[in-house]
């Protein structure tokens, strides 16, 4: 196995104090750590996939998905989801590295949306 193959299965070990994620370029969720399943308090059952994209809020997931198609950007992505297991609003920013030809490392945080909380009576 070569260094780089090695190192690539060794990223998601060292990141599971960080709230990362590993996405396919098309958008297809395919890992995320520890520490995004106790934040958002959902399983990966729940969002693995493209089932994540069912919590964002309306006209989110064209952004998104456009987000992780480009090849070019290195700009950050902040989007807003519904938290299946809250129901409160949640505010993510994200960037992204290359992780290999075919996925994406994104490294993020995420803020509860007093606003959105608000406008939806959720709070």
């Amino acid at each position: 196995m070569p260094h780089s193959h090695a190192a690539a299965l060794l990223v998601p070990l060292l990141l599971y104090g960080f709230n990362a994620a590993i996405y396919h370029r098309s958008g297809r969720l395919v890992w995320f750590s520890p520490r995004w399943i106790v934040s958002n308090r959902a399983s990966q059952d729940e969002l693995l996939g493209m089932r994540y994209l069912e919590f964002l809020a309306p006209g989110e997931s064209e952004k998104v998905l456009r987000w992780f198609g480009d090849e070019g950007t290195a700009e950050p992505l902040t989007y807003f989801y519904l938290s299946p297991s809250r129901g409160e609003w949640v505010m993510v920013t994200q960037i992204k590295r290359r992780y290999d030809g075919e996925h994406w490392l994104t490294l993020g945080e995420r803020w509860v949306d007093v606003e959105r909380r608000e406008e939806t009576g959720n709070g």
